[in-house]
Parts: structure tokens; sequence; C-alpha cells
């Protein structure tokens, strides 16, 4: 009798694109090419394109210069949580542009990490942090191909690389000179670390994450419940450790006001901006308005004006959302579904969520890809893959220009009154992130039926040799 084969059965069912993914034919093969190719010199002027943000004025408009400037204020014994603007003043000079008159929301542990750029000039340091940047990104592929082919492959490398240049988040990331690409490379390390039971390695690289951005502590958690001491006690000695190096710096008083204060002065001015989708903003949107005090964009009036159904609201989701993840993450048999479920989770649920943040789901993502492509690609779920992928190339300004054209009002740079129904479009990256973070888990139920067709192979087989010993 013959045995029946689950990788078999579901490829009879597979999706369109396997065919062509697999085809021989060499118009075939000669399209795919020239996509890849495509991509990959999309990929070659986003890097060129993003390079424009280094030139003067613009260099004054990214997200570095906060970082910059609380390393210079460590360095000179200044109070590094003064606003942004009398920092810049005070290190830089007159700006052309406007900045941020709240104090940086990032840890204490960042104006460490930036120390060394404070031997340059900002304009300078600027530079040296994009270049940073890109070996980060470079690493972050090199080492998820090694996890997929356990092998290194350095043209590979370079190739895939250039195609996930051409991914919008990764552009943004790199115009912005946000933090981010550090934190998708320490996820990747604590990914591979605590894959290979390396769990005190995996822990100090989720230490190192939560100390530099406040994020993945739903891994504690995890962790915690997992009864995973020693990656708890990891991660926990290595953010402690992280303030109290900046906290003998620059003394224990700023680490307290910025854990106490900071995030209570910078938290509402952002909660309701149009382009925060994390689960903290729903109940503000709701019941508090669309709209930030110091960023102009798209505004919409609540639903029902009631402050206090919007504070109650942001409360919730984020912790119905740890609650239900949790749950997923702790049902799975796969490790690596835990992972891309626990990074899914960790994105949403800090109270600010931008765009350039979608390029730590470049994790789960993989595993996704990674599990369609071992079951043949399944229809149903190869089309919601494809679904996904589609809604994280859609950038910002297209939202923007699309409710925008909805509305019959033109673009402008100031602020613009909306229905609230249209800003709803605005929360896209969250509902695809949800998705991703469904699919994760969803694909783990091929892996068990996996692990129970390899049960039934083996009492049939077993039975087989019995029923042999007693013939």
């Amino acid at each position: 009798m013959e045995t029946p084969n689950p990788i078999k059965n579901i490829s009879a069912s597979s999706h369109p694109i396997k065919d062509i993914l697999d085809s021989h034919n060499t118009f075939v093969i000669f399209v795919k090419i020239l996509f890849l190719i495509a991509m990959a010199s999309i990929g070659v002027f986003s890097i060129y394109s993003a390079t424009k943000s280094l030139v003067i004025p613009y260099v004054y408009e990214k997200d570095f210069m906060q970082d910059y400037l609380l390393a210079q204020a460590l360095l000179h014994g200044f109070d590094p949580y003064l606003p942004i603007s009398q920092l810049a003043q005070q290190f830089i000079g007159e700006l052309p542009n406007n900045v941020l008159p709240h104090p940086s929301p990032h840890p204490p542990p960042v104006a460490v990490l930036c120390l060394p750029f404070c031997i340059f000039n900002y304009e300078h340091a600027a530079v040296a942090w994009f270049l940073f940047e890109i070996i980060c990104i470079f690493f972050a592929t090199y080492l998820i191909l090694c996890k997929l082919h356990n092998k290194s492959d350095l043209k590979l490398t370079i190739f895939i690389f250039l195609l996930l240049m051409a991914w919008p988040p990764l552009f943004l990331e790199l115009v912005f000179g946000q933090l981010m690409t550090l934190l998708l490379l320490l996820l990747v390390c604590a990914w591979l670390s605590l894959g290979s039971g390396k769990n005190i390695t995996g822990g100090i690289f989720i230490g190192l994450l939560i100390a530099i951005k406040l994020m993945a502590w739903p891994f504690i958690i995890f962790f915690a419940v997992r009864k995973n001491w020693s990656a708890v006690i990891a991660a926990g000695i290595t953010v402690i450790t992280s303030n109290v190096i900046a906290g003998l710096i620059m003394g224990f008083d700023k680490i307290v006001y910025y854990y106490f204060k900071v995030s209570a002065i910078v938290s509402p001015l952002y909660r309701a901006y149009e382009f925060n989708f994390s689960m903290w903003t729903i109940g503000w949107r709701l019941f508090d308005g669309t709209g930030s005090p110091i960023l102009k964009g798209l505004e919409a009036p609540p639903i029902v004006a009631a402050p206090f159904l919007a504070l109650f609201l942001s409360f919730a989701m984020p912790i119905l959302l740890l609650a239900v993840g949790l749950k997923l993450a702790l049902r799975t048999r796969s490790f690596d579904t835990s992972f891309g479920i626990l990074v899914c989770v960790s994105t949403l649920v800090n109270p600010v969520a931008w765009t350039h943040y979608l390029i730590l789901i470049l994790i789960p993502i993989v595993i996704v890809g990674r599990d369609l492509l071992i079951h043949d690609m399944p229809k149903t779920e190869t089309w919601y893959f494809l679904l996904l992928c589609a809604s994280l190339l859609i950038t910002n300004l297209e939202i923007r220009l699309f409710i925008l054209k909805l509305t019959g009002l033109e673009m402008t740079t100031g602020r613009v009154q909306v229905p609230f129904v249209a800003t709803l479009l605005t929360l896209i990256p969250a509902v695809s992130v949800i998705l991703l973070l469904w699919l994760v888990s969803h694909m783990d139920h091929f892996y068990k039926e996996d692990t129970n067709i390899d049960d039934d192979h083996k009492k049939t087989k077993k039975l087989i040799t019995s029923s042999k010993a007693h013939g």
C-alpha cells in the first residue's frame, strides 16, 4: 500500500506562481531574470535617491540629528533631554528648518551608542550613520541567507540586498536616519542565536534591542512563560547594564527623568498622527480625533468625542493584541513561528509605529515565504501572501494622495480636514502586520499536519514490522 505524501497532496492545489518559478521555458526564464534585474536596479536607484537626504538643507531634517545631539550633550555635560531645538542651537547653530521642540524620545543608551559619531561635525556624522545603516542591512541580509541556506554566498547576498533596497520602508529608513536597521540586525542575530539553543546570547541581543528602542519587550514575557530563565536574565542584565553605563556618564537623575517624564511629554504629540499605525492610536482616533499638534497632515474629527474612552481603548487594544499574540506563540510547534509572531506583536504594541518600523517584519515575511515554498505554495495561503506583499509596497504619499482624491481636495503641505472614514486607509500597515501575524501562525498548521502524518507513518511501519515478525 502506497504511503500518502503530505507535500504531494498540498501541491495538487498549488499556486500558479509555483509553475512560473519552476518553469524551464526559455521565455519565462528570460522574463524572470529581467524582472529581478529591474528590481535590483530600483534598489540601486533607491540608495542613490536616499543619498540626497545628506545634502544641505535636507540633512537637517533627518531623525539622526536627535541621536547625534543626545551624544553631544552627553559628551559635553549638558542635559541630553533638553528640547531638541535647544540642543541643535547649542551644537549645530542656526538651521534653515524648524527642529522638533520636545526632548528626544530615544532611551539613554542611544546617547552612548552614538558617542563615536561625535568626532565628526553633524553633516559628516550623518554620512557616517548612513554608511553604518547600509552595513547593518547588508549583514542582516547575509545572516538571513545563511539561516535559509546553511552557507554563505556573497554574490547572492549583494543581489538580495539590492532587491530589498527597492522596498519603501528601507528607503525611508535611510532617508530618516533612524535606528531600525541596527535593530533589524540585532533581531536577526537574536533569531539565529535562540533558534540554535544559544539562549544567553539571544537574550543579550533582545536586551540590546530593548535598551536602544524599548521594543521587543513581549519576547521577555514569552521567555518567562516558557521558563527560559537564561534568556530572561541575560536580556534583563543587558538592559540594566546599558542604562547604568549611560547613568554613570549623564547622571541617574536624567535616567529617571527619561523613563518617567519624557514619554508623557512626547507621546501625546504623535499618538493620533495619521501615519502612526500603532494599536495605541486607534482609541485616540476614534474618540479624540486624528492629527498632531506639531506635525502637519490629514486631520479628522472623532466619531464621538469621549477622551475617557480614547484612553481606555488606547490601553485595551495593545493588551488584547499582546494576549492573542502570546497565546498563538505559545501554542506553536516551530520556534521560527513563535519568533515571527512576536516580531509582529512587538511592532504594533508600542505607542508609535512608523512606516520604517516595518523593516523588522522582514523576518516573519521570510519565515512565511520559506514555509510556502517548502509546502509547494498552497493556493489560498499564497494569495494572502501576495496581497500582503503588495500592501507593504504602498507608500505614505500614495495613501495621502488617494485620500485627497477621494475627498476632492488638493495636495498641500499644511493641515487638511478630511472625514474620519478616509483616515482609516492610513491604517493599512497595521492591517498588513496583523495579516502577517495570522499567516505566520496559520502556516504552523502545516508543520502539525506533517508531524501527524509522520506519526501515522511510524505507527504503520511498526504494525507492518510486527505483522512480519508474527508471520
